[in-house]
């Protein structure tokens, strides 16, 4: 497996929008779906550095996130009782932090991309940790805590998506460093 040029961004323009591809630190190309991306569903140009590429991939998670806490506030209004119902007021609020954080990631990366300040990325990169783990929280919390209707009923697939692009887009934070 040979190590991926750095100016092999490039590349993304050539495959369908579809797919996002992403480079770990090591080197060694990464494929990842993005579920249904496509020109028509998201307004971000395709990446034209590794700065874009990161900010584009968190741009991708945000919508997402969105429907995690529509999805979540529905929860809410069906379990009112116990520990589902304090677990779910706290998603409420996990969550729609999350998303704030990954703006603010976002935001912090356009300062970095005008001034080079490694600190943007600093805060880019703790900014979506904390993300990732509100939104895991949410998640082992209802696992843990919650009755078997509400276990049944979250939809891992919705907070696993969530996840795993936050992760991807943590990931492209990080290869900023690299």
């Amino acid at each position: 497996m040979g190590m991926a040029p750095s100016n092999f961004l490039a590349l993304p323009l050539l495959l369908p929008i579809s797919l996002l591809l992403l480079f770990s630190s090591y080197g060694a190309a990464r494929v990842t779906t993005l579920s249904t991306l496509s020109s028509s569903s998201y307004s971000t140009p395709s990446p034209k550095s590794d700065i874009d590429s990161a900010i584009v991939a968190i741009k991708i998670t945000v919508p997402g996130t969105t429907k995690l806490v529509k999805f979540i506030h529905k929860l809410q209004k069906k379990y009112k009782d116990g520990y589902d119902s304090t677990i779910l007021i706290e998603c409420n609020e996990l969550i729609p932090t999350s998303k704030e954080l990954m703006t603010d990631s976002v935001e912090a990366l356009e300062k970095y991309k005008n001034d080079r300040q490694a600190s943007h990325v600093f805060d880019a990169q703790s900014r979506l940790s904390a993300a990732y783990t509100d939104v895991e929280t949410c998640y082992d919390d209802i696992m843990e805590f919650c009755s078997e209707g509400l276990k049944d009923a979250i939809e891992k697939k919705k907070v696993d998506d969530v996840k795993k692009h936050i992760s991807i887009s943590l990931m492209r934070v990080n290869d900023l460093h690299a």
